[in-house]
């Protein structure tokens, strides 16, 4: 008796080996044997995959690039090109060039490094990290302007706080130049002497000035200054008073306005910041009043002379004991960050500028006026250094640029300063904007091995899943408001996790599964499930990336390191996780082009999945940089590309095509207007069409095959259990498709076309699309276990909604 069994759902792609026995498992009913160069579809059918566009040749062909991206917006995304040494920038489906040249910036990174580059970008700045490299910040100007600085960490993060003996002296303070000081009072000169038993005075209620002028022509910037009162009648300190600067002692600009600074004591030193990048030869500070007395007096007034603007002073050390453990300071200490303390109990902080000994280095400083040049017992280093190692991990986390991980400090965060990227201090007393230092600890301990914002920062460890939030969740993030929890003991690899909505996708120490990472409200907690599981066998050569598109359609590419993908279509809502593998064509029938990198991004329309695909073309060793194309819902044949590293042309009438010189000497697939034509040979650079034949859109590209194939029918009309292990035999097959051409079906023993062009239908007219079910009598063998195929390599689009058998089978 022959029964009709029918498969419309493909929501579980294809099914590893180990569960083509499963047929228990409802996946098996939505799960093929095949699927490579198939997607499934969140309605449960299968679409052909589309071709890859050709954009360029990567800058070195002997040398592997990585892919990163840049993106200010959807309508300013760029793909960056990370090479041995450089970047170059891709938009708009070609390379970014200026007077015909590619717009490139030089790195320091070697193309053994590429792989561990790590980005995070806010407006038009992208913030790089790579294991071995100070961090830098990637900017763009404009399309064809860019740059690339080293990121300069204000103030932090520092090691745990000197407490030995050794101890540092600064030949100068971060002052300005001494000029000359005039006043309309008296004793002037004693505001700069250093002594707070000596004073400056003005009787009466007038107003007060103190004029410094820096003379011979010189402009210095000052952000900051202080006061000291005297050592008698503290009462008689300013209490109201201006800063303005001025360049021609006329014209005065307003720096700083205070008031109501009242109570102050003997000796008091107060300092006040300002805004300020403009240099002034002349500096004044107007007092209106003192606390409730007419006559004014003060001991000092410092004002500093901005770090950037500063000429380095030397710092000597009284010994190496505590630097860079015990070895003194170093060449590679240079731009590091030191943070004093001076005898008023303020800390600054300081950028090394040289270095000319152990004991010696040169420093600008950052912040308020030193009081004095005594030495300083109490002083930190940067915990960044080529020495301690630099951060590998970055992430944006409650507008906080937040680092992971160094060398030294593998299971360490640094947050920046709440808006402030760039400044990594803490205030005293502290502040709920200061920066935050984070050491992962309870349990297991492992390196951090990504960051990733979501409702909490989510951390990746090599041994467990971790999240670092608020302790009171409805508060921001602080130093005295934070917690750090282990969700998981999923180990996760160094890859990259792909962010969906608020789950990150990331890889498992082994690289050979993929893990969901997400808040489950239903247990309150964290869950870390695999994704692949069912699919895992698409990934035993180890994953090295991952990607995710959101746009048209819901996919997440994973790229294993023997250069093919496996691509999950993904739509939670409809229960749609399936996973099929994605080959990529190479430069001969018999080989595929290797996968080296994938990287998607935004665009105003949909998103774009780029690639860096490495082929041997005309004997020679090529790595292009492809996209995959846009799936045209159409009926318009013509407009679809399914070939790789494809060009298109459009335009009038021709009967050649050139610009191929990247398939040269390749066999060729060729659309023409709608129809395959074959194959053509790429020579010089073109190809010409047959029989003189001309058209207005011609698609180029190499063919690729998709193939599909069911699992074994579970059933066959047994009364009695299960048909599996029964003999089957396929005796028709028909397939429901939707605007489909050039597909074949049937069994192991006979393919046939099931959407060949009609006879009735003229060769210089597109290719019809068919939709509806289609059927072919077959030709199958009973010992085939009842498994349908289905293929194409034509250049035309191809959908599965259904597959409908007639299988006798053995009683």
């Amino acid at each position: 008796m022959t029964v009709y069994p029918i498969q419309a759902n493909f929501t579980r792609g294809e099914l590893g080996p180990r569960l083509h026995g499963r047929t228990d498992l409802e996946h098996y009913q939505s799960g093929l044997k095949t699927a490579t160069n198939w997607q499934v579809l969140k309605e449960g059918g299968l679409r052909r995959r589309v071709g890859t566009i050709f954009a360029g040749e990567v800058k070195n062909n002997a040398k592997e690039v990585r892919l990163g991206k840049f993106e200010f917006s959807t309508s300013q995304s760029y793909l960056l090109e990370f090479g041995d040494l450089y970047i170059r920038f891709w938009t708009n489906g070609g390379r970014v060039e200026s007077g015909g040249t590619p717009v490139e910036v030089v790195t320091p990174y070697l193309e053994a490094d590429l792989s561990k580059i790590r980005a995070a970008g806010a407006g038009d700045e992208l913030y790089i990290v790579c294991e071995g490299y100070s961090p830098r910040i990637l900017t763009r100007s404009s399309e064809t302007s860019w740059a690339l600085s080293e990121y300069v960490a204000k103030d932090g993060p520092y090691l745990d706080a000197h407490d030995g003996q050794t101890v540092l002296t600064p030949s100068a303070r971060n002052v300005l130049s001494t000029g000359t000081i005039s006043s309309s009072g008296s004793g002037e000169g004693n505001l700069r002497d250093l002594n707070p038993k000596t004073k400056w005075t003005q009787g009466g209620g007038v107003v007060s000035t103190i004029t410094i002028n820096l003379g011979g022509g010189n402009a210095e910037v000052s952000d900051s200054y202080s006061l000291q009162s005297s050592d008698d009648a503290p009462e008689q300190t300013p209490s109201e008073f201006k800063l303005h600067g001025s360049n021609n002692n006329s014209t005065w600009v307003a720096l700083d306005s205070r008031s109501n600074e009242t109570g102050w004591g003997r000796h008091e030193i107060r300092h006040y910041d300002f805004d300020n990048t403009i240099a002034f030869r002349y500096y004044r500070l107007t007092i209106t009043a003192a606390e409730d007395q007419t006559d004014k007096r003060l001991a000092e007034w410092f004002i500093n002379r901005a770090g950037d603007d500063q000429t380095p002073f030397t710092i000597t050390a009284s010994s190496t004991n505590g630097i860079n453990n015990d070895t003194g300071f170093q060449s590679s200490d240079i731009g590091r960050s030191l943070q004093v303390i001076g005898s008023d109990g303020i800390s600054r902080w300081c950028k090394i500028t040289a270095r000319a000994s152990t004991t010696s280095i040169s420093v600008r400083m950052y912040g308020k006026c030193l009081p004095d040049t005594d030495s300083y017992s109490r002083w930190k280093l940067s915990q960044w250094s080529d020495e301690l190692g630099w951060p590998e991990q970055v992430a944006f986390f409650e507008d906080r640029l937040t680092f992971a991980a160094s060398n030294s400090y593998p299971r360490t965060l640094w947050a920046s300063q709440t808006g402030d990227y760039d400044n990594m201090g803490v205030s005293s007393p502290s502040e709920d904007t200061d920066a935050l230092n984070m050491t992962m600890n309870g349990g297991q301990l492992n390196q951090i091995q990504w960051i990733e914002e979501g409702f909490d920062l989510l951390v990746g460890t090599s041994g467990a899943t971790r999240t670092i939030r608020a302790n009171d969740g409805n508060s921001a993030i602080t130093n005295e408001n934070k917690r750090q929890r282990r969700e998981t003991q999923e180990k996760c690899a160094s890859v990259e996790p792909a962010f969906v909505g608020e789950t990150a996708f990331f890889v498992d120490a082994s690289r050979q599964s993929i893990h969901e990472f997400f808040y489950d409200f239903n247990v309150n907690g964290y869950r870390t499930p695999e994704l692949s599981i069912l699919s895992n066998h698409l990934l035993k050569a180890k994953i090295n990336a991952v990607s995710w598109q959101a746009s048209p359609e819901g996919l997440l590419y994973a790229l294993t390191d023997d250069g093919k993908l496996a691509v999950t279509a993904l739509e939670k809502a409809q229960q749609v996780a399936g996973m099929t593998p994605f080959e990529i064509a190479g430069g001969s029938a018999d080989e595929f082009g290797v996968v080296e990198a994938v990287q998607t991004i935004s665009t105003s329309a949909t998103d774009e999945t780029w690639l860096v695909v490495r082929r041997t073309i005309n004997g020679a060793t090529k790595r292009y940089i492809e996209y995959f194309s846009e799936w045209n819902d159409d009926d318009d044949v013509e407009d679809g590309v399914f070939a790789d590293s494809a060009l298109v042309y459009s335009g009038s009438a021709t009967g050649s095509v050139s610009g191929l010189d990247h398939l040269e000497g390749e066999t060729v697939a060729v659309l023409a207007d709608g129809t395959d034509i074959g194959d053509l040979t790429v020579a010089s650079g073109s190809i010409t069409l047959p029989n003189s034949h001309t058209a207005e859109k011609i698609t180029v590209g190499l063919r690729y095959q998709s193939s599909g194939g069911t699992l074994r029918l579970p059933q066959a009309g047994n009364k009695d259990g299960t048909a599996m292990g029964r003999r089957k035999n396929i005796n028709s097959v028909a397939i429901d498709v939707l605007e489909t051409a050039g597909l074949k079906a049937g069994t192991a023993s006979r393919v046939e076309d099931i959407t060949a062009r009609s006879m009735a239908t003229s060769l210089d007219s597109a290719q019809p699309l068919a939709t509806g079910i289609y059927a072919i009598p077959s030709q199958d063998s009973w010992r085939n276990g009842g498994e349908c195929i289905f293929e194409t390599n034509a250049m035309y689009p191809a959908t599965v909604r259904a597959v409908l058998l007639g299988v006798e089978g053995e009683p």
